[in-house]
């Protein structure tokens, strides 16, 4: 089977991250934090303030922290978060899930993610390196009014360091299990002394894999990933300043660990006499019922996995004029990606049945694709001086975007007999075979879509009281999208638009938040917030018939009462946040009601109401001694708006007491009157109800100028549902990891292990799509298993 469109399109390069940088020694840190709690100042509104006095609920990390936690990649940082989890089949393909509120089709995400206030709006680079990284901060709720949209549940702040005024530097060595390598490192210093200082960071991170398939040795899992990060800053005078980041990073990520389950309920798929298997997974996910297979198709594809490269760029100016501020933020990012992974997790391929029949024959069968996404962005802001009593921001943005993608679909046809075919309906062997019947192994869609938007903003803070503050937030955004969606046949090789087009849709709203503060006594402050964030609509690829060929924004409205608080001298800081959320016009992604369409839409349909809290401690019982214990709960679940068109014929199939008999509806839509799954009450899917964090980390001299660590953490996540339907789960996680280590001024080593107790809890899972009849097994993407190894680092 031959990909020369793969390569023409690009072998891309890469582009995430693993490394954190080294502060202060840990000794050294918490001699001076002993006793209290240090003060974390966070930007999460747009300036600087301390983290208890913002009306929001923030979970803070500094560069210090995760090191001595070993935090390497978003995910490690969603284990020490309450109300948040992680979901996604690789570092690369990952969704940032915030109390509860998951995106269940669009094409927007529901969490934004920010590079030094830049938006990063292609998904699949917001896992970044954490070198340079001075603290990322995790805002919880709607923020769409200070950040945009898709601000939508949350937001996440990756925060540069500045550069230093002195020269300074750090490399760092790691080598651990499965042919880890790392090496990262950093200069910082003056290039113009007292006026312009630049800081280069670098990594490089090789990984072997945690699986192996036993029969043939081949491993999955594995990744390369070589990034470079440009911080610099100039002042030329006392009031003028200008700041700029540049990352690129070139990233590959080998095939996904996987495995696959037989299905064990539902009705029967094929057609005729050849219906012999089932449908669905019901139940428990078991991921010890088969081993780790690793399919071959590295020779076939020309590239397996994820090929990835990230450019990012920023440039911040900022003036104080003494009455305020005006600042203008630049961004561009330039992101690649190329991916083809088996979609079988079989190392024989999966089972066709043959036309004439009887029999089947294995094949090997992948999926993927390639975009190339552009984006432009410009923010001015006009801020008030912040010592006076009302305080107040104005501003506007820009926003422009031109993604191209195109999907892939492969089949290594080499063993299907001389004179036969593979059977399928008619419909389905008219989208995925040539006029000859032979499999399609090349493109079979690109879309171009351009996405502009501009946004007016503004802010005010009022000191009613001494005590008593109150705050606005507003934005309007205008947002116009196109698309011009082409299939693809492969011989001959005409284009055509199966609706017309290109495309147009025009989107505008509001989004607000307004909140009240009042400090009880300086180390107790408790507020109230109500804020409404928006996600933009967009288009479906696969649409066949005009009424599908987009869908509208949804809406976010949340409520909150929170406290921040320290006490015992400032040596346990506690924290509190209640919280309800109304999830409107919900982006469901399901099938067409055209019934010869192949593939599913997205639409809106229905809402969700998720309840919950968060709370967050922070403890120095004694001088070298930190305990953080975080708690989350959310329980989002359907309203009685929400339906399933797509599960009648598999609950008929699997009855009660998940398929009763009082869940089977008729209600009125536009295109008729049709029979649903009432999905009221119902757990949303890949959402976890309990998050529990708890980490300890201990520290004291030992001899001369060494001294010692060690810490270790605990992250444990309830259940989670597969589908609406909640007739298949995800087991609770359990996860461990501890350090141990020791330094002296510029040295530092350390012995890690992650994942200690080999916790397989699956990172996604979902149904491979077998082309002769659209419904295969059932695929687990697993996590790394447990991951140890040596770091050494020198200072200077």
């Amino acid at each position: 089977m031959t990909h020369c469109s793969l390569r023409a399109i690009g072998a891309a390069v890469l582009s995430m991250p693993l490394g954190v940088q080294f502060a202060t020694p840990v000794w050294a840190q918490s001699q001076q934090a002993a006793q209290a709690i240090e003060e974390v100042v966070v930007t999460a509104r747009k300036r600087e303030e301390s983290l208890q006095q913002v009306p929001l609920a923030i979970s803070a990390f500094s560069a210090l922290e995760l090191e001595t936690q070993g935090v390497q990649t978003l995910k490690d940082l969603t284990f020490l978060t309450p109300g948040i989890t992680m979901i996604g089949a690789a570092e690369a393909n990952i969704q940032p899930i915030i109390r509860g509120i998951v995106n269940l089709g669009g094409a927007e995400p529901n969490v934004a993610t920010f590079l030094d206030g830049v938006y990063l709006a292609n998904q699949s680079t917001i896992n970044l390196s954490f070198m340079g990284v001075e603290r990322i901060e995790v805002v919880k709720g709607p923020v769409s009014a200070l950040y945009g949209r898709n601000a939508f549940a949350g937001a996440i702040n990756y925060v540069s360091k500045k550069p230093t005024d002195e020269f300074e530097g750090r490399i760092q060595l790691t080598a651990g299990n499965d042919g880890q390598k790392t090496a990262t490192g950093y200069l910082s210093g003056p290039l113009v002394p007292g006026k312009l200082r630049a800081r280069l960071s670098a990594i490089y991170d090789d990984f072997n894999g945690s699986y192996k398939d036993q029969v043939n040795g081949l491993k999955a899992g594995a990744f390369e990933k070589k990034d470079v990060v440009l911080n610099l800053n100039f002042t030329p005078t006392d009031d003028l300043e200008i700041s700029g980041t540049v990352y690129y990073g070139d990233d590959v990520f080998g095939i996904n660990a996987a495995t696959y389950l037989d299905n064990n309920c539902g009705g029967l798929i094929g057609f005729g006499p050849q219906a012999t298997e089932l449908r669905r997974y019901c139940g428990l996910v078991d991921t010890d019922a088969r081993p780790v297979e690793v399919p071959p198709i590295t020779s076939d594809s020309q590239v397996a996995g994820n090929n990835r490269e990230v450019f990012s760029a920023n440039l911040n100016i900022t003036y104080d004029f003494g009455w305020g501020t005006v600042s203008s933020l630049t961004g561009f990012n330039d992101n690649k990606q190329l991916t083809f992974n088996d979609f079988t997790a079989r190392r024989n391929g999966m089972p066709y049945f043959l036309n004439p029949g009887p029999g089947t024959v294995n094949l090997f069968q992948a999926f993927g694709g390639a975009s190339d996404n552009d984006d432009f962005s410009e923010e001015i802001r006009i801020s008030s001086a912040q010592d006076q009593r009302f305080r107040w921001t104005v501003g506007g943005f820009y926003f422009s975007a031109d993604r191209l993608t195109s999907t892939f679909i492969g089949l290594d046809s080499n063993n299907i007999p001389a004179g036969r075919t593979i059977s399928c309906a008619a419909n389905i062997c008219l989208f995925f075979l040539e006029p000859g019947g032979a499999p399609d192994p090349v493109r079979r869609s690109i879309t171009n879509n351009q996405d502009k938007q501009i946004s007016g903003f503004a802010g005010t803070d009022f000191d009613i009281t001494d005590a008593l503050t109150v705050n606005g937030e507003l934005r309007y955004t205008d947002q116009t999208k196109d698309a011009d969606i082409v299939s693809l046949t492969t011989t001959p090789v005409p284009a055509f638009r199966p609706l017309g087009g290109p495309f147009e849709a025009k989107y505008d709203f509001w989004d607000y938040r307004a909140s009240a503060k009042y400090q009880v006594n300086d180390d107790v402050m408790v507020y109230v917030s109500y804020a409404k964030g928006t996600k933009g609509g967009d288009f479906n690829q696969r649409a066949t018939i005009p009424s599908e060929i987009q869908y509208g924004p949804e809406k976010n409205k949340t409520a909150e009462v929170g406290a921040k608080t320290r006490w015992l001298d400032g040596r346990l800081q506690a924290n509190v946040a209640v919280f309800r959320i109304e999830d409107i016009g919900l982006q469901v992604q399901g099938p067409s009601d055209n019934p010869a369409a192949v593939g599913l839409v997205t639409k809106n349909f229905g809402s969700t109401t998720s309840k919950g809290f968060e709370v967050e401690l922070a403890a120095l019982p004694t001088e070298g001694a930190r305990f953080n214990l975080g708690v989350g709960y959310a329980d989002p679940t359907y309203d009685d708006t929400a339906f399933d068109f797509g599960a009648l014929t598999i609950c008929q199939q699997i009855g009660p007491p998940i398929c009763a008999a009082d869940r089977i509806v008729q209600i009125t839509t536009p295109q008729g009157p049709r029979t649903a799954f009432r999905l009221g009450g119902l757990q949303t899917p890949r959402t976890s109800k309990w998050q529990v964090s708890l980490a300890a980390n201990f520290d004291g001299p030992l001899t001369g100028d060494w001294t010692w660590f060690a810490g270790a953490d605990y992250r444990y996540e309830s259940r989670w549902f597969f589908d609406q339907t909640n007739t298949s789960w995800v087991s609770s996680r359990n996860h461990v990891s501890a350090r141990a280590g020791v330094e002296t001024g510029a040295i530092k080593l350390t012995a890690f292990v992650d994942n200690l107790t080999n916790d397989d809890t699956p990172d996604a899972v979902g149904y491979n799509v077998r082309l002769n009849d659209l419904i295969g097994n059932f695929v687990v993407a697993l996590p790394f298993q447990r991951r140890y190894g040596l770091t050494v680092s020198y200072a200077f």
